[in-house]
């Protein structure tokens, strides 16, 4: 969050003196650009920052128990690297991606 944070001061602060008088005139290109930049952010941290697994597998039969194992199959990052006795498909990267895209839009709406 704090990168997000610092990047968008930093590009207000270079878009404030780059248009100078014109800054607010061209409001929404700076909110366009800004908007961009949060996103890129987001994906280029979200989506290729591995993490840590702790615990067992669930053992859970139900719906949510058959969630939890196929999110516990798929890689932590889309790119995690392959390692011996560790290999991912493309359809668990493919999972991978959608399944952080889910987990960020809900972290995203739940803050609201």
């Amino acid at each position: 969050m704090r990168l997000i944070v610092i990047d968008s001061c930093c590009a207000t602060f270079a878009e404030v003196q780059k248009r100078g008088k014109d800054f607010w005139a061209e409001f929404e290109l700076y909110a366009a650009d800004l908007l961009v930049g949060v996103a890129v952010d987001i994906a280029l941290v979200g989506l290729l920052a591995p993490y840590v697994r702790i615990g067992k597998p669930s053992a859970s039969t139900g719906l949510f128990g058959r969630f939890s194992r196929m999110a516990g199959s798929l890689p932590s990052s889309v790119f995690e690297a392959e390692r011996p006795g560790c290999r991912f498909t493309a359809q668990q990267r493919i999972g991978t991606y959608f399944y952080k895209v889910m987990n960020l839009t809900w972290q995203r709406y739940s803050q609201l």
